[in-house]
C-alpha cells in the first residue's frame, strides 16, 4: 500500500515551497504534476511545474474522460490525469499533491482505498491578515485578490477534514512538522 500525501489550503500558504522543500529531503516522495487551464507565469514550465492545456483542450480530456479528479477555481480548470496518477509513478514511491479542497475531497472519495490511503495536510497562514499581505507581496491585482482572499475564507472552513492541520507562521517549522507527519504515515518499508 503507497501513502498519498494532500498538502491543500489557501492560496500564498507557502503549499508550493513547502512540497519543494520536501520533495529535497529524501523522504520517498514523488511528485503527481497536475494540470491546469490557466497559462503559465513567468517562471513556470509545462511538465515540470503543471501540464498546461487550454480551456478547450482541457475541456476535452474532460469529455474523453482522462482525468482522476478535475474541479474548476479560481475561473480555471485544474485537475490530475489518470497517466500522472497511475501510470508516472514509481511502485516504490509515495505520493505527494497539491490540491485544493475540491480536489482532496475527490482523491478521497475515488481513489482505489486497496492501493492507496490518502493523508490530508492543511497548511494555513498565521492569519487571513499575513495571508493578504502575502498576496500583496505577489503583486496580485486588486480583483484577483479579492476573489482569492473570498476563496481562501472559505476554504479555512475545511481544515478539519484533513487529518493534519499545520501553520505556516515559519517555513522551517512548517516543514520540519509535516516532515514529521511523513515519517509518521509512511507505510512503504
Amino acid at each position: 500500500m503507497r501513502t498519498v500525501f494532500v498538502i491543500s489550503g489557501p492560496t500564498n500558504a507557502g503549499k508550493t515551497t513547502v512540497v519543494g522543500r520536501l520533495l529535497n529531503d529524501n523522504l520517498g516522495l514523488t511528485r503527481v504534476i497536475t494540470s491546469t487551464s490557466r497559462a503559465p507565469r513567468d517562471n513556470e514550465v509545462d511538465g515540470v511545474d503543471y501540464h498546461f492545456f487550454s480551456r478547450e483542450e482541457f475541456e476535452n480530456k474532460i469529455n474523453n474522460n482522462e482525468f482522476f479528479e478535475w474541479a474548476n477555481v479560481y475561473n480555471d480548470f485544474k485537475g490530475i490525469l489518470k497517466k500522472s496518477l497511475y501510470d508516472d509513478i514509481p511502485m516504490d514511491k509515495n505520493i505527494i499533491i497539491t490540491l485544493d479542497v475540491q480536489g482532496f475531497m475527490n482523491i478521497k472519495r475515488n481513489i482505489d482505498k486497496n492501493i492507496y490511503r490518502v493523508v490530508g495536510i492543511f497548511i494555513s497562514p498565521p492569519s487571513m491578515e499575513e495571508l493578504k499581505n502575502r498576496m500583496d507581496k505577489r503583486g496580485q491585482n486588486l480583483d484577483d485578490a479579492e476573489l482569492r482572499l473570498s476563496i481562501a475564507k472559505e476554504e479555512m472552513e475545511y481544515k478539519n477534514l484533513y487529518d493534519y492541520a499545520v501553520i505556516n507562521d515559519d517555513l522551517e517549522k512548517c516543514v520540519d512538522e509535516i516532515k514529521e507527519i511523513i515519517k509518521k504515515e509512511d507505510l512503504i518499508v
